[in-house]
């Protein structure tokens, strides 16, 4: 029962001096309504706010999502009873003003093509939506003088189209480490092609003269890049270093790991091309690397870098370095020994290995130590650089070990 009601009971003949009328009207009532309420009289209420296009449709008005105009917007007494009838403006406001304090409920008319946002998210009633999948909010009390003005609406745009995008760089890996370095410079007119995970080709284009490349306008789903090497080049060793925005994402096939995209921007997806030089007939021994540590200023390889991080595979236990397993096979096996002797024979300037350090990875993570044996004792030409002393000759002599 409203206020005035209750007013009305405690007053008597007796005591109308002391605030009460005979007209039964509160002192901020001010004019008389007319409809199923007619019995009342109305005051300063108000019930407002916002319809918004929840772009990521969270159910809560993230910044920068707009109002949505045009909107039909009704108020309702819990009952069922049409009070009010309105439309959102320009900006997505609405507002409804000058009825009795009553216990009333907000009706959001649906437009086509959209969705509810969900209910109730997030945990700020000024910045989440109130309507219900029917559009209509929960009932709640407006009263004199205390406005409600964070009864929103979320609407989710089923048709509107997704605005994802991919992309980044080819470039020469001059040191065939992985890893984008300085001065590295970008590969132009690379065939870069976007593709289903089931091989569907999506989209083709040509990277430019900086060695960029982009993709837009992608619906949300799964995905991968495919680079088509260009003669005289390799990939890269996959996922070095650390940082995906400087690394090489590509496998040996040329196409990345499967992805996903749902409007959202992935500008990560880079492949780095190696130099050739498989296919020769030099190559140094372990032996030889294990005592002439000089040369390995060459390579894009140190003594001190972890071996299962090189080799992204598990040759030697955790924390063990290049330098430890190569010095060391009897301790560390001989298939390390031979796999870090095979990368420095074929990123070292000097030397024309059999294999690329994609071949190389692949058979020292396979277990396939012979074939990188072989390989290691086809002759080396280079000598000097010798920082231990333990060096015999330029192909290392007493040091080989199958």
């Amino acid at each position: 029962m409203r206020w005035h009601y209750r007013l009305l009971m405690l007053c008597t003949a007796a005591v109308l001096a002391a605030g009460c009328s005979n007209n039964n009207q509160p002192a901020n009532d001010t004019t008389t309504i007319a409809g199923p309420n007619a019995s009342l009289t109305a005051c300063e209420t108000y019930v407002g706010d916002f319809v918004f296009l929840d772009a990521n449709c969270n159910g809560v008005q993230d910044g920068g999502e707009a109002g949505v105009a045009g909107v039909n917007v009704k108020l309702y007494t819990c009952e069922g009873i049409l009070l009010r009838t309105t439309t959102t403006d320009a900006n997505g406001h609405y507002e409804f003003t000058g009825f009795q304090d009553d216990v009333v409920k907000v009706f959001f008319e649906l437009p086509t093509g959209y969705s509810f946002s969900p209910k109730d998210q997030g945990g700020v009633d000024a910045a989440d939506s109130d309507a219900g999948a029917d559009g209509y909010t929960d009932c709640f009390l407006v009263e004199c003088d205390k406005p409600i003005n964070f009864m929103d609406a979320g609407l989710c745009g089923e048709d509107v189209p997704c605005e994802s995008s991919v992309g980044d760089r080819v470039w020469f890996d001059a040191n065939c480490n992985g890893v984008q370095d300085k001065d590295e410079s970008g590969v132009p007119n690379v065939t870069v092609e976007l593709r289903t995970c089931e091989g569907g080709l999506v989209s083709s284009t040509t990277t430019d003269g900086s060695g960029g490349y982009l993709f837009t306008g992608l619906e949300s789903g799964s995905y991968k890049i495919c680079v088509v090497l260009p003669d005289g080049y390799d990939f890269a060793p996959k996922d070095q270093g650390g940082n995906d925005g400087l690394d090489s994402d590509v496998n040996a096939d040329g196409c990345t790991d499967c992805f996903e995209l749902d409007c959202n921007d992935d500008i990560t997806r880079d492949a780095g091309l190696c130099e050739r030089k498989g296919g020769g007939s030099e190559g140094c021994t372990p032996g030889f690397w294990r005592n002439h540590l000089s040369h390995w200023a060459a390579t894009p390889y140190s003594p001190d870098m972890l071996v299962n991080d090189v080799f992204g595979c598990t040759l030697v236990p955790a924390g063990v370095t290049l330098g430890q397993a190569i010095d060391a096979p009897q301790t560390y096996g001989v298939l390390p020994f031979h796999a870090i002797a095979a990368l420095l024979n074929a990123t070292h300037p000097d030397v024309d290995y059999a294999y690329d350090v994609s071949e190389i990875i692949d058979a020292a993570c396979s277990g396939d130590k012979d074939k990188l044996a072989d390989a290691n004792e086809a002759g080396c030409t280079l000598s000097g650089g010798n920082t231990t002393g333990g060096g015999n000759g330029p192909s290392g002599g007493k040091q080989n070990t199958r």
